[in-house]
């Protein structure tokens, strides 16, 4: 995992380094995004449910001629209870452009992503091979009020049907979300999202989960940001088969995280 990890970390900041400091024409733009964030579930400190982990990532983008944009990314975790470890998650290769633009505050826009296996897991576990991930997405913005809606479709490839230990791995997937966010000032914002998804196997076996956010973000400068949020997500259904197992808060399932956000253009 070292290896890969480091390999895939030279050749992120090699190429960020390069679009970034060469001279774009008219039309082209690059930009790198640093992130990371601490992230807790609401269990208190000496129950051993107790779920605490940090994040890192590196994201480069470069729009080239004619709006299209390809953007890729490089995420590590790092759990903070048990043995600490670092893990290297799945990353992609996704080329993105705004499609047409109304002038009542409407956008259309559509991205196509190229899964790139990683992590440990699914290499190793789910034997997934590559991704491919379509996403159409629907916005609005009218004044300090940004909206949108959108779906997306993942179609998986795995060398086997199941995992490592006996589980059934998705084929596929479809998401439908949605967001929403306010803007007091030019520092200030809140937001919250939503998204549904409903995957299924290679025998056709259908999963449901669901996932909510909500945050709140300082943004001093147009290049750094802060954010406080809550998260929770999990199975649509409880274990019973019937009943909703959706809610928007629960002190079991919640989780909180504090984030910070460097851009560079």
């Amino acid at each position: 995992m070292t290896k890969t990890f480091t390999t895939f970390f030279k050749i992120s900041v090699t190429l960020s380094s390069v679009f970034l400091s060469k001279n774009l024409t008219a039309g082209q733009s690059a930009t790198i995004s640093l992130g990371s964030s601490i992230s807790t579930s609401l269990h208190k400190f000496d129950d051993n449910r107790k779920r605490t982990s940090s994040n890192f990532d590196v994201r480069p983008s470069f729009v080239l001629d004619k709006g299209l944009k390809i953007s890729t990314s490089i995420n590590v975790t790092k759990n903070l209870e048990n043995q600490r470890e670092l893990t290297l998650n799945d990353s992609y290769l996704a080329l993105s452009k705004g499609l047409y633009k109304f002038n009542n505050g409407i956008a259309l826009s559509a991205s196509l992503a190229l899964g790139i296996p990683l992590s440990k897991y699914s290499r190793e576990n789910a034997t997934l091979k590559s991704s491919i991930k379509l996403s159409p997405r629907m916005s609005y913005s009218y004044k300090k009020l940004n909206t949108g809606v959108g779906v997306s479709y993942t179609q998986n490839f795995h060398a086997s049907e199941v995992t490592l230990d006996g589980n059934s791995n998705s084929q596929s997937s479809y998401t439908t979300y949605g967001d929403i966010g306010f803007s007091f000032s030019d520092q200030f914002s809140i937001g919250a999202s939503a998204a549904y998804t409903k995957s299924y196997t290679y025998k056709r076996n259908e999963r449901d989960s669901y996932s909510i956010e909500q945050n709140i973000s300082y943004s001093p400068t147009s290049e750094l940001s802060f954010s406080l949020g809550h998260a929770i997500g999990g199975n649509v259904l409880s274990v019973n088969g019937r009943d909703s197992n959706i809610e928007i808060f629960d002190p079991e399932n919640s989780s909180v995280y504090l984030g910070v956000r460097f851009i560079h253009r």
